[in-house]
């Protein structure tokens, strides 16, 4: 169970705020549906090479699937 309005975008703003930095400050990492919002409201929002068509389309930008280290080369290229 959880909060009906708890999300992986509150998650971040929350955290932006927390650490005194804009959204729009941050990057984001995802490949599902529930990452959607979150994607969005990062200033970088970047797409798992295995994520779903719809995030796909909105990410700014891609990097390698789950299996060939897609979050370690997104933080290197995209820090």
């Amino acid at each position: 169970f959880t909060h009906p309005l708890a999300s992986k975008e509150s998650a971040l703003r929350q955290l932006a705020g927390l650490l005194k930095i804009e959204p729009t400050a941050t990057m984001a990492i995802g490949d599902e549906q529930n990452d959607l919002g979150m994607i969005k409201t990062a200033g970088i929002g970047v797409a798992m090479g295995n994520a779903v068509s719809q995030l796909r389309a909105i990410a700014d930008q891609v990097t390698a699937d789950n299996n060939h280290n897609g979050v370690g080369e997104a933080i290197l290229k995209w820090r």
